[in-house]
């Protein structure tokens, strides 16, 4: 579920693009784009094997480095900073959908764990200076960056691409926006390798050995690509709104995955070596899931009524 609404915020992310790129009038809605995307990602999806995917990826992230980093940073920047910024926003609201923004920023250690058992060796996984902590460490160092330099900038009027804050018709904006969606594109498929693995590996090849399903494995294997390629494009048509979605993913998938499962796991699995001096991992434990919990919940409420707002606003709009 986690992966598949991440998929859905990169088809959501392109789709703006498009909008921007060739309809700044906005004859059309986000939304309607969605769809025509679907045999795009089809195609990418039908991908098997992992090291294929991670190479197209690796080239999207350099593009999608050069566009956030190269392009929009010092495109933001060369007017000096801006001036709508302050240290504490009053409004409150904002911070649970800023904890559900980090905490889908944060989403990517299950795909390096999916990377692991392709590891020839996986040991070197979990290393201080091993795959997870350097996938982490850049992505933490990128999105901070990024993250500080449109708020600088544009302040509480940055928008979920801050690079549509720059002016439409300039080269360097019009070059950071195809970058962007080539990037998007590119790494669209790494997201969705996990939700297909788990379906064809954990559920459809072995209900098709004890022959509870029919079918051949091709014929599935294409179903259940399609089928998710289908579903992201559908839930990026329904939700159009980028800031919006990233947030309601990290709030409600992304900080149950990538927080309260693991810590969940860790108090449970380590119960019998809670004793004496081992007490504060359980207190320390505890604590990270309440508090993770409380944040989580938070976040999933106030952005379950900012969607219920936008779909009203929507549908005064067609009203009138």
């Amino acid at each position: 579920m986690c992966y598949i609404g991440i998929g859905a915020v990169y088809v959501v992310f392109i789709s703006g693009i498009i909008q921007k790129s060739f309809d700044s009038g906005r004859i059309l809605d986000q939304g309607y784009y969605a769809p025509f995307l679907f045999p795009l990602c089809f195609v990418i999806n039908t991908m098997k094997y992992l090291h294929d995917i991670a190479v197209i990826s690796i080239f999207g992230n350099l593009l999608l480095f050069s566009a956030a980093a190269m392009i929009g940073a010092v495109y933001a920047l060369k007017d000096g900073i801006g001036e709508k910024w302050v240290v504490i926003g009053p409004d409150m609201y904002l911070y649970p959908k800023f904890v559900g923004t980090v905490f889908f920023g944060m989403s990517s250690p299950g795909i390096v764990l999916a990377i692991q058992h392709d590891m020839q060796k996986p040991w070197n996984y979990t290393k201080f200076s091993g795959v997870l902590n350097h996938a982490m460490m850049h992505i933490t160092l990128l999105h901070t960056f990024i993250g500080i330099v449109g708020y600088l900038k544009w302040g509480c009027d940055s928008g979920g691409n801050f690079v549509r804050n720059h002016p439409v018709n300039d080269l360097g904006t019009i070059s950071a926006f195809v970058m962007q969606g080539l990037s998007i594109y590119f790494t669209y498929g790494l997201q969705c390798y996990m939700p297909i693995i788990i379906l064809l590996d954990e559920y459809i090849i072995p209900a098709l050995n004890k022959n509870s399903i029919y079918g051949t494995s091709c014929c599935w294997n294409l179903t259940v690509r399609l089928g998710i390629s289908l579903i992201t494009c559908l839930l990026a048509a329904i939700i159009p709104k980028l800031d919006l979605f990233i947030a309601v993913v990290g709030a409600v998938c992304s900080s149950t995955l990538s927080t309260i499962i693991p810590v969940t796991l860790y108090i449970l699995i380590h119960y019998n070596n809670y004793e004496r001096t081992l007490k504060w991992k359980l207190i320390l434990g505890l604590s990270l899931l309440i508090v993770a919990s409380f944040i989580a919940l938070c976040a999933i409420v106030v952005d379950i009524i900012l969607i219920t707002e936008y779909f009203r606003s929507r549908v005064w709009k067609s009203a009138q």
